[in-house]
């Protein structure tokens, strides 16, 4: 009877996780650009008040959150809830605190529910991901 060496698998997860982490954040930084770069000239040609300017940035960061959140799940095929919010957390965080810093660092309801809708869009975003890749 030979003897084996069990073969680390921990060490290949790693770095497929981290490399899966780059590869997503990549991938957000990118889109996150593309959104704001889209929300603001469709903000600027249609001329909107503050109110609509504000409802039409948080719609774009939520989908931003819900594509990292989706692109993590597809990634890693597994955990797509704990992954979507942890791989999109970096961007949220910014997210919360450009909000922070352009309403002088008050915490009011708008930032709690920005900080939800965040949350909630990336973990449904990579429970998404993980039953369609599932299903195949």
């Amino acid at each position: 009877m030979v003897k084996t060496k069990p073969k680390n698998k921990k060490i290949k997860i790693e770095s497929s996780i981290q490399s899966t982490f780059i590869s997503v954040q990549i991938f957000a930084v990118i889109f996150y650009i593309i959104m704001f770069l889209l929300s603001s000239g469709i903000a600027l040609a249609a001329d909107l008040s503050h109110g609509y300017d504000y409802i039409f940035s948080l719609c774009s960061f939520v989908l931003c959150s819900f594509a990292t959140g989706f692109f993590a799940g597809i990634k890693l095929r597994q955990n797509g809830m704990v992954s979507g919010i942890l791989f999109s957390l970096p961007m949220n965080v910014i997210v919360v605190l450009i909000s922070l810093f352009f309403t002088d660092f008050k915490v009011d309801y708008t930032l709690a529910v920005t900080i939800t809708l965040l949350i909630l869009a990336s973990a449904i975003g990579g429970i998404l991901a993980v039953n369609k890749r599932r299903r195949r």
